[in-house]
């Protein structure tokens, strides 16, 4: 019982978190007046496998499934470019360029070791007039980016980001699966995972008001 009324105190934070919508479809097809926006958190493009040939067709699948759904903009986090030409990330950008001309790319992280940069980044069908980003004061999380978009005779604002992050590793979520099945160690196992959440609902509080912020100018 005490789970049932858990989740239903809390129905508004999972309707914010999941695009649940039981009782609408999704149309492939849209008006002329209509602008599509997608936004998608993919990972640097390379899913949740180790294994170098699927990360390899994710590069492949992610904007292939993406263009399938017609958008018009798209926001992705964790947006990865590889800097070595041979790097298969490198292309990143050029899946989406034959069909999304105009982009904004942030660069938030530089890893040495691999030559990647990450951040998030826009891509449009529109005209981009202007774009830039605005930091966040914490360690794990991209910048709040926007670009502004020529949409007919208007200018459209699109902002993304990527909030601290949870910084989750594969124990946390075997933590999570032993809290649901209410396994032995459940409890002593969900404390670590439950103070990466405290502290990263610390930062997002605070990111919160920068964005409101901005929103409001």
């Amino acid at each position: 019982l005490l789970p049932v009324i858990t989740l239903l105190l809390g129905y508004k934070q999972i309707q914010s978190c999941f695009a649940w919508h039981p009782f609408k479809e999704f149309n492939i097809e849209k008006s002329d007046s209509t602008i599509r926006i997608i936004t998608w958190n993919i990972k640097g493009m390379f899913g949740l496998s180790g294994s170098n040939y699927k990360q390899t067709r994710l590069l492949e699948q992610i904007p292939a499934t993406i263009k399938e759904l017609n958008p018009d903009i798209i926001c992705l986090q964790e947006f990865n470019i590889a800097i070595n030409p041979k790097d298969p990330h490198s292309k990143t950008l050029n899946s989406f360029a034959d069909w999304m001309p105009y982009h904004y790319f942030a660069s938030d992280f530089y890893n040495g070791g691999t030559g990647y940069y990450m951040g998030s980044i826009i891509f449009s069908k529109y005209k981009i007039l202007d774009s830039g980003k605005v930091k966040f004061r914490s360690p794990l999380s991209e910048s709040l980016i926007y670009a502004d978009v020529q949409v007919g005779d208007s200018a459209l604002r699109i902002y993304t980001t990527h909030m601290q992050s949870f910084q989750f590793k594969p124990s946390d979520f075997a933590a999570i699966q032993k809290l649901k099945n209410q396994d032995d160690g459940a409890l002593e196992a969900s404390e670590i995972t439950f103070e990466k959440m405290v502290n990263a609902f610390g930062y997002r509080g605070g990111q919160a008001d920068t964005i409101r912020n901005e929103l409001d100018k």
